[in-house]
C-alpha cells in the first residue's frame, strides 16, 4: 500500500521536462532504485522496404530483471530514423507488454539506411542507448541512387548481433499443406503447440529476398540485456517516469506577472471527441500539471485551460514528447549494386499496381472501446430541430429546456444553473454545474447563454452531481453545434488548444481472399509479396491454423513466426514455400 500511495504521489509532481519528477527525499531514492529498468524489442516484418511499401511491427516490453512483460508502462515509442531526418514516430499502446503497429513508407523517403528504434519514457531513465534500434534499408527507386556499385551488397547494410537461427529447443512446429502453390492458391498452415511454448507470437509470410538472407530475429538484445539498471540518482535530481496508467499530457503554468510558474492553480483537460472526457488537476511547485489518458478517444483535437476568474493573468502551455539522443546511432554506409537491378524494377512496379488498387485492399479500423461520457443516468436529450427555434441559448432555456435555468453572479453576469435530482444526494448548496459546447469547458456562462442557438443542434442535461478532486459540479449541460468546432473560437494566453500525439490505432489487417472466382475480383492484379500478416498468435488449442492466399508473384516465400514465451524466452521460427 505505501508503494502505491508512493506512486500517486510522484505521478502528480513534475519538472519542466515531459513526464520529469524531482527527486525530493531518500524514499523517492529508495522508490527510483528499487523499480525494474525496462527493455523493449521491436518486430519488424522485414528489415528490407521499398518506398511505397508498409512496415508491420510489433513491440513487446520486458521487466529487466524478471524477463517477464512489464506491466508499468503502458505506451512505447516506436521511431524510424536516418541520418537526415526521422521518417514516422509513432505511440503504441500496450496490454501487459505488448502493442502492435505499421507505417506507410512515402516516396518522400530517400534510399539509405536507417534505425527502427524503441523506447518507454522509463527507460530514458539509463543510459543514452538505452533503447532498442536495429538495421533497416529502405530503398527509393523513384530517385537517382548515387551508391551503386558491382560490389555492394544491400545485406552489408544490415549488421546483426546476438541472433539466433530456429530455436535449438522446439516448442513449436510450423506445417504447410504442401512446399508447392499454384498462382492464388489457398496456404494451410498449421501452428502446433510441441513444448512449453505458450506465449504470444507473430506470424509474417513474405517472399524471400533474392539478395540477401536479412530476416530480423526478435532475440537481438533479448537475453543479452537483461537486468539493465537506471541512472543513480541523488536528491534534487530528475527522473522520467513510466507512463503507469496511459499517455501522459503535460505543461507548465507561468504567472504573466512575475514571470515564475504558478502553484496550486487548478487546470481543466477537455478532449475534443464525442466522449467530451474532462479531467481536472493542480499544478505542482514548479506549476506543471501532469494527465494521463487511460481510455480510447475518437478524436486528437484537445483543449487546456487555467480555471478560475483570474486567468487572464496567467499563460500555459503544453510540452512536447521528448525523443531519446539521435547522437549514439551509428549508421553504415548505404551501398546497393546493380545486380539488383531487374529485381527493383519488377519490385518496383508490383508495389505501384498494388497501391493503384489500395482502396480495395485496405487494413480495417477496428471499433475501439470508448467510454461513455459521464456516470449516472442517462442525460436528457432536446434535439432543437423537433422544437421552435429561438435566437439564443437563454432564451432557449427559458422555453424549451426543462431544470436549467439562468441567474445573476456576482460579477454581474448570468450564470447557469442545473437542478438537482429528486430523492438524490445533495451535499452543496449553490453549486454551479459544468457547461460544454463541443466537449470544450465554458468558463464564462454568460457567452453561453448568448451563444446562437441556431447553430447548436443538440442539448443534453444531466442532473447528477459529478466530483473532479475537491471541485463538484451540480449537474452538466452540454451543447453540440452542427460544426462541431467551438473550440476554434476560444482565445486567450489562459487556454492551448493542440492535437494529442496520438496512439497507434487497433487494425485488424488485410487478408487477401481468393474464394469468390467473380470476373470482378478476377480483373484485380494481385501483386502481394507479404502474403500474410498476424501479429497476435496466442495458443487457444494444441494446434492452430491459419489459411491466406498466394497471390500473382512467383518464387520462394518464407513463414517467420516469432515471439517470446510467457517466461520471456525468444522463439524464432522459419518454413519454406513455392509459388509456381
Amino acid at each position: 500500500m505505501k508503494k502505491i500511495i508512493l506512486l500517486l504521489l510522484l505521478a502528480v509532481s513534475f519538472n519542466v521536462t515531459f513526464a520529469q519528477y524531482i527527486l525530493k527525499t531518500t524514499e523517492d531514492i529508495a522508490w527510483y532504485e528499487s523499480l525494474a529498468q525496462e527493455k523493449v524489442v521491436v518486430s519488424p516484418n522485414t528489415s528490407f522496404l521499398f518506398t511505397g511499401e508498409s512496415m508491420n511491427y510489433k513491440v513487446y516490453c520486458f521487466n529487466s530483471k524478471t524477463n517477464n512483460y512489464s506491466n508499468n508502462s503502458k505506451i512505447a515509442y516506436i521511431e524510424l530514423v536516418g541520418e537526415e531526418n526521422v521518417v514516422f514516430k509513432q505511440k503504441v499502446k500496450l496490454i501487459k507488454g505488448i502493442g502492435v503497429g505499421d507505417f506507410f513508407i512515402p516516396a518522400s523517403v530517400k534510399s539509405g539506411n536507417y534505425k527502427l528504434i524503441g523506447y518507454t519514457q522509463w527507460m530514458k531513465n539509463g543510459t543514452e542507448d538505452n533503447f532498442y534500434q536495429t538495421d533497416v534499408v529502405v530503398l527509393n527507386p523513384y530517385e537517382a541512387n548515387a551508391n551503386v556499385d558491382e560490389a555492394g551488397s544491400i545485406a552489408e547494410n544490415l549488421k546483426k548481433s546476438n541472433s539466433i537461427a530456429n530455436n535449438t529447443e522446439q516448442v513449436i512446429a510450423l506445417k504447410t499443406d504442401v512446399n508447392a502453390y499454384e498462382k492464388r492458391s489457398k496456404v494451410s498452415l498449421d501452428v502446433t503447440l510441441v513444448g512449453s511454448g505458450f506465449g504470444n507470437y507473430s506470424i509474417s509470410v513474405r517472399k524471400k529476398d533474392d539478395i540477401a538472407n536479412i530476416s530480423n530475429p526478435i532475440s537481438n538484445i533479448a537475453e543479452s540485456s537483461s537486468n539493465l539498471t537506471s541512472k543513480p540518482r541523488a536528491i534534487g535530481e530528475s527522473i522520467y517516469l513510466p507512463e503507469f496508467v496511459g499517455e501522459m499530457i503535460t505543461g507548465q503554468v507561468i504567472n504573466k506577472t512575475t514571470g515564475e510558474p504558478e502553484a496550486g492553480k487548478d487546470i481543466v483537460l477537455s478532449v475534443l471527441s464525442e466522449e467530451v472526457f474532462q479531467d481536472l488537476v493542480k499544478t505542482n511547485d514548479y506549476g506543471i500539471f501532469y494527465f494521463q489518458l487511460k481510455d480510447n478517444y475518437s478524436k486528437s483535437e484537445a483543449l487546456v485551460q487555467v480555471l478560475g476568474k483570474d486567468r487572464d493573468n496567467y499563460s500555459i502551455e503544453v510540452n512536447e514528447n521528448e525523443s531519446v539522443d539521435y547522437n549514439v546511432l551509428k549508421f553504415n554506409k548505404f551501398q546497393l549494386s546493380s545486380e539488383y537491378q531487374n529485381m527493383i524494377v519488377e519490385r518496383s512496379i508490383h508495389n505501384q499496381v498494388q497501391n493503384a488498387y489500395f482502396s480495395t485492399k485496405q487494413d480495417t479500423l477496428k471499433n475501439d472501446v470508448y467510454p461513455e461520457p459521464f456516470f449516472g443516468n442517462p442525460p436528457t436529450v432536446y434535439q432543437l430541430d423537433d422544437y421552435k427555434r429561438f435566437p439564443t441559448i437563454a432564451e432557449t432555456i427559458v422555453e424549451v429546456i426543462d431544470h436549467v435555468w439562468d441567474q445573476k453572479a456576482d460579477d454581474g453576469k448570468r450564470s447557469i444553473d442545473v437542478r438537482e435530482r429528486e430523492f438524490d444526494p445533495y451535499y452543496g448548496i449553490d453549486l454551479a454545474p459544468m457547461v460544454l459546447i463541443d466537449g470544450a469547458f465554458i468558463q464564462d456562462h454568460q457567452s453561453a447563454l448568448d451563444f446562437d442557438a441556431t447553430k447548436v443542434k443538440t442539448v443534453k442535461v444531466h442532473r447528477e452531481e459529478y466530483y473532479y478532486g475537491k471541485i463538484v459540479y451540480q449537474g452538466i449541460l452540454r451543447l453540440e453545434t452542427f460544426d462541431g468546432n467551438y473550440a476554434e473560437g476560444m482565445s486567450g494566453e489562459y487556454l492551448k488548444k493542440f492535437n494529442m500525439f496520438s496512439p497507434q490505432p487497433t487494425k485488424g489487417y488485410f487478408n487477401q481472399s481468393h474464394d469468390l472466382k467473380s470476373d470482378e475480383t478476377n480483373r484485380i492484379p494481385d501483386f502481394r509479396e507479404q502474403l500474410f500478416w498476424s501479429p497476435s498468435i496466442e495458443f487457444t488449442k494444441r494446434t492452430m491454423n491459419y489459411e491466406f492466399f498466394t497471390s500473382d508473384v512467383t518464387g520462394d516465400f518464407e513463414v517467420i513466426l516469432e515471439g517470446y514465451t510467457n517466461l520471456g524466452k525468444p522463439v524464432y521460427l522459419k518454413e519454406s514455400f513455392s509459388v509456381n
